[in-house]
């Protein structure tokens, strides 16, 4: 799948839409991305996640993180792709048992590679 058929594809399972979108940051934007729908596709998914792969490649990493919620399985198919560790970074400190912010194992020293979905 080329690039091309990637956004095709994102745009007939509606993740790419268009129209008049506030955004969290209160900018209003003409369209919107939905990555959080490709994980219903997982062929997609395999296709973006060995595009990311490709991309990451001449990079020097330790460990991903995926950024919650869309960029989670983004990271998640690269660390099996890859054989990278991956840890995840919570959106707010658990209030419960280990009150952790950030999931998994890691190193203070580890360079991490971050996974976003969408930066505007």
């Amino acid at each position: 799948m080329n690039k091309k058929t990637i956004i095709n594809t994102l745009f007939e399972i509606n993740a790419i839409q268009f129209g008049t979108f506030e955004l969290k940051t209160g900018f209003i934007s003409p369209f919107y991305l939905d990555f959080r729908k490709v994980v219903s596709y997982p062929k997609l998914l395999g296709v973006i996640c060995n595009e990311i792969k490709q991309l990451a490649e001449p990079l020097h990493y330790d460990i991903l993180c995926g950024v919650p919620y869309a960029a989670l399985s983004f990271a998640t198919g690269l660390s099996l792709t890859n054989g990278k560790p991956q840890i995840i970074k919570r959106k707010e400190r658990k209030e419960y048992g280990n009150r952790q912010l950030i999931e998994g194992e890691y190193k203070p020293k580890d360079t991490v590679l971050l996974i976003e979905d969408i930066v505007t």
